[in-house]
Protein backbone atom coordinates (compact mmCIF):
# COMPACT_ATOMS: atom_id res chain seq x y z
CA UNK A 1 0.00 0.00 0.00
CA UNK A 2 2.64 2.71 0.76
CA UNK A 3 4.52 1.95 -2.28
CA UNK A 4 1.22 2.64 -4.40
CA UNK A 5 0.28 5.84 -2.31
CA UNK A 6 3.61 7.66 -2.23
CA UNK A 7 5.11 6.58 -5.82
CA UNK A 8 2.57 5.37 -8.16
CA UNK A 9 -0.40 7.67 -7.27
CA UNK A 10 2.13 10.65 -7.76
CA UNK A 11 3.33 9.40 -10.73
CA UNK A 12 -0.39 9.06 -12.37
CA UNK A 13 -1.05 12.24 -11.20
CA UNK A 14 1.82 14.40 -12.70
CA UNK A 15 0.98 11.98 -15.77
CA UNK A 16 -3.07 13.75 -16.01
CA UNK A 17 -1.72 16.73 -14.79
CA UNK A 18 1.05 16.99 -17.80
CA UNK A 19 -0.77 18.12 -20.34
CA UNK A 20 -1.76 21.50 -18.26
CA UNK A 21 1.57 21.72 -16.38
CA UNK A 22 3.72 22.01 -19.99
CA UNK A 23 1.13 25.23 -20.69
CA UNK A 24 2.02 26.68 -17.98
CA UNK A 25 -0.59 26.22 -16.11
CA UNK A 26 1.56 25.34 -12.70
CA UNK A 27 4.06 23.61 -11.01
CA UNK A 28 5.32 20.25 -8.82
CA UNK A 29 6.29 20.60 -5.54
CA UNK A 30 7.36 17.39 -3.92
CA UNK A 31 7.16 17.23 -0.38
CA UNK A 32 9.94 15.10 0.84
CA UNK A 33 10.71 14.01 4.74
CA UNK A 34 14.56 13.54 6.21
CA UNK A 35 13.08 10.25 6.49
CA UNK A 36 14.10 9.25 3.30
CA UNK A 37 17.66 10.22 3.52
CA UNK A 38 17.63 9.27 7.04
CA UNK A 39 16.71 6.21 8.35
CA UNK A 40 15.17 5.59 11.69
CA UNK A 41 14.14 2.41 13.59
CA UNK A 42 10.53 1.13 12.37
CA UNK A 43 10.06 3.57 9.41
CA UNK A 44 11.55 1.05 6.51
CA UNK A 45 8.93 0.51 4.15
CA UNK A 46 7.93 4.23 4.55
CA UNK A 47 11.82 5.32 4.26
CA UNK A 48 12.13 3.56 1.12
CA UNK A 49 8.86 4.42 -0.57
CA UNK A 50 9.93 7.98 0.36
CA UNK A 51 13.27 7.92 -1.12
CA UNK A 52 11.56 6.55 -4.43
CA UNK A 53 9.22 9.49 -4.32
CA UNK A 54 12.03 11.75 -4.06
CA UNK A 55 14.19 9.73 -6.72
CA UNK A 56 11.08 9.54 -9.58
CA UNK A 57 11.01 13.60 -9.09
CA UNK A 58 14.60 13.75 -9.50
CA UNK A 59 13.97 11.82 -12.65
CA UNK A 60 11.27 13.49 -14.09
CA UNK A 61 13.82 16.83 -13.58
CA UNK A 62 16.80 14.71 -15.34
CA UNK A 63 14.60 14.29 -18.45
CA UNK A 64 13.44 17.66 -18.56
CA UNK A 65 9.53 17.13 -18.97
CA UNK A 66 9.65 20.78 -19.40
CA UNK A 67 7.52 21.61 -16.15
CA UNK A 68 9.04 23.06 -13.08
CA UNK A 69 9.88 20.62 -10.80
CA UNK A 70 10.91 21.84 -7.09
CA UNK A 71 11.76 19.62 -3.85
CA UNK A 72 10.82 20.59 -0.05
CA UNK A 73 11.45 18.52 2.98
CA UNK A 74 9.87 20.72 6.24
CA UNK A 75 10.97 18.90 8.57
CA UNK A 76 8.93 17.16 11.59
CA UNK A 77 5.60 18.40 11.59
CA UNK A 78 3.40 17.41 14.87
CA UNK A 79 1.09 15.07 13.82
CA UNK A 80 -0.56 12.41 15.27
CA UNK A 81 1.07 10.07 13.30
CA UNK A 82 4.70 11.52 14.04
CA UNK A 83 3.67 11.20 17.66
CA UNK A 84 2.76 7.55 17.21
CA UNK A 85 6.13 6.56 15.34
CA UNK A 86 8.14 8.38 17.69
CA UNK A 87 6.30 6.24 20.92
CA UNK A 88 7.04 3.50 19.23
CA UNK A 89 10.61 3.80 18.30
CA UNK A 90 11.28 4.75 21.70
CA UNK A 91 9.72 1.56 22.65
CA UNK A 92 12.38 -0.36 20.72
CA UNK A 93 15.08 1.00 22.75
Amino acid sequence: AALRVNVVAPLALFQAFLPHLRRGEGRVLHLGTSVAFHPQRGTAVYGVTKMAFHRLYEQLNAEQVGVPVASLSPGMVDTEGVRDHVGKARSLG
